[in-house]
């Protein structure tokens, strides 16, 4: 069984390299387009040369406007509008990275900042879904309003269907039935989410990028920066659905994934 590890990536190379050096796959399939979700022109950011250590096992996708039409689907009436056609695109361009795969390899599906622990699949189950630890602004400082956070998920290339209806198989309102016949395990210890673990700069870049319209507030450095001194959620807990709080505490260093762990001066900056 090979195993492909599958993400959309707007820059964050910080992210990429600890993916890198943390995950035991057979190939990283990256796919960035060249457009914000919102539609704004951002260009191209991957280069390979920074991470020539695995090219033979990365494949690159760059892509245009590949808005993919799912204006005849049930998905919430939301869901049709362009930005989040955009979105679909992006994710179903992880398609063209899978051209050999097998009917029984393992695609996972992440965003770059989800890094999901894969020391718990098996050979018995068809579809993984991964509880993930949610850390924001720093790897150490952790959201329990959004922990745990359901986010990266794993499955057998012959059920792989779209991959953008696979992120939303579990939001059950939106109808997506074709996993549910599945053998699925979801694995309790399922890594992280590293949440707006970037610079301001980056965050603000980021929040403009967004699909999502009522996250478009303004997000300047100065909130950010009392957001983390204070350790507070960037979104005052508007969208925790987990805990009812809006703080953030304190997580142990020794809990990271190792390769934080023996680099703490090379992410010193995204440590709390």
């Amino acid at each position: 069984m090979k195993i492909f590890d599958c993400v959309i990536y707007n820059g964050e190379d910080h992210l990429l390299d600890i993916r890198f050096n943390e995950l035991d796959v057979d190939y990283f399939v990256i796919v960035e387009s060249n457009l914000s979700f919102s539609g704004e022109q951002k260009g191209y950011r991957f280069d390979l040369n920074k991470f020539s250590k695995y090219k033979n096992k990365i494949r690159y996708i760059p892509i245009g406007d590949e808005k993919s039409d799912y204006k005849n689907k049930s998905y919430h009436p939301a869901f049709k509008a362009e930005k989040w056609q955009r979105e679909f695109g992006v994710r179903n361009a992880i398609l063209k990275g899978l051209h050999d795969c097998g009917p029984d390899d393992l695609v996972v599906i992440s965003d770059v900042d989800e890094l999901p622990n894969l020391s718990l699949i098996d050979d018995q189950h068809d579809l993984f879904v991964f509880s993930q630890i949610c850390c924001q602004f720093k790897f150490n400082l952790q959201n329990p309003g959004l922990t745990p956070f359901f986010g990266s998920k794993a499955i057998k290339y012959k059920y792989l269907g779209l991959p953008c209806e696979l992120r939303l198989h579990d939001q059950t309102h939106l109808g997506i039935t074709s996993y549910d016949h599945l053998k699925t395990k979801k694995i309790r210890n399922g890594g992280f989410h590293f949440s707006f673990c970037l610079s301001s700069e980056k965050i603000i870049e980021k929040v403009s990028f967004y699909g999502h319209n009522e996250r478009r507030e303004t997000i300047t450095a100065e909130h950010i920066e009392q957001c983390i001194q204070h350790k507070k959620d960037i979104w005052n807990g508007a969208f925790n659905y987990g805990k009812d709080t809006k703080e953030l505490i304190l997580f142990p260093i020794n809990f990271l994934p190792k390769y934080i762990q023996n680099n703490l001066e090379k992410f010193k900056d995204f440590l709390a």
